[in-house]
């Protein structure tokens, strides 16, 4: 099954400590998915656009399938293999509910150990939330192709996912939802000076219905 499955991550090397993650969660995807194809969306870039490195990792994919997933996040590789199947039946799967996001001490307990699964289950003090979209999600070419990728036009960090979400759900359909969790790794964040136009862009997806279809016209057309 994961021989038809490219995972596309965004990346910006733009500190050592998200630089070492690269590295290890990498060496995660050889280890734990060796069949998948890992297509990388690196952007050397003053500002940073997380939508740009996404479509730019669907360039290099060759697959069917594309499991977009942030180079920050683990997790157990069977809810991919358990998510595939779902795509018969639903437009795009969202295989998680919450993320738990480790504490700087045990980041780099498991930066210091062999990539593998399961990791070991002494987090320290980590903080687990709920998480609406983003991080990783499982969704056939057509339908990415179908809302235009992300949109580009997103600078940094913030409003991209929900935008993409919007898209997809009214061109598309629903998501199916599954309850697995996500681990994610700590480094220093990065800020966003760009929020507030980001902000003005998600909320033009936010009026749903034509507005959709007339704002990824608009993005092919320019």
């Amino acid at each position: 099954m994961l021989d038809n499955v490219s995972v596309l991550i965004p990346y910006w090397p733009d500190c050592e400590q998200r630089a070492r993650i690269f590295k290890w969660t990498s060496k995660f995807y050889e280890r734990m998915m060796p069949k998948a194809e890992l297509c990388i969306g690196e952007l050397n870039c003053e500002k940073f656009s997380r939508a740009q490195a996404i479509n730019l990792a669907a360039q290099k994919a060759t697959r069917d399938i594309f499991l977009i997933a942030d180079i920050d996040l683990i997790y157990a590789p069977q809810i991919i293999i358990d998510s595939i199947s779902l795509l018969d039946e639903y437009p795009w799967v969202l295989p998680f509910q919450e993320i738990v996001r480790f504490n700087q001490d045990y980041t780099e307990k498991l930066l210091s150990l062999n990539p593998k699964w399961p990791i070991v289950d002494n987090y320290g003090s980590h903080h687990k939330h709920s998480i609406n979209g983003g991080g990783l999600n499982l969704i056939p070419r057509q339908n990415f192709e179908t809302v235009g990728g992300f949109d580009e036009r997103f600078i940094e960090w913030g409003g991209e996912d929900d935008a993409f979400t919007i898209a997809m759900t009214v061109l598309c359909g629903q998501p199916k939802r599954l309850d697995h969790t996500l681990y994610h790794l700590w480094h220093p964040r990065s800020a966003s000076t760009n929020y507030k136009n980001n902000i003005e862009l998600l909320n033009r997806y936010c009026q749903g219905g034509e507005k959709i279809n007339e704002i990824i016209k608009e993005r092919k057309d320019s």
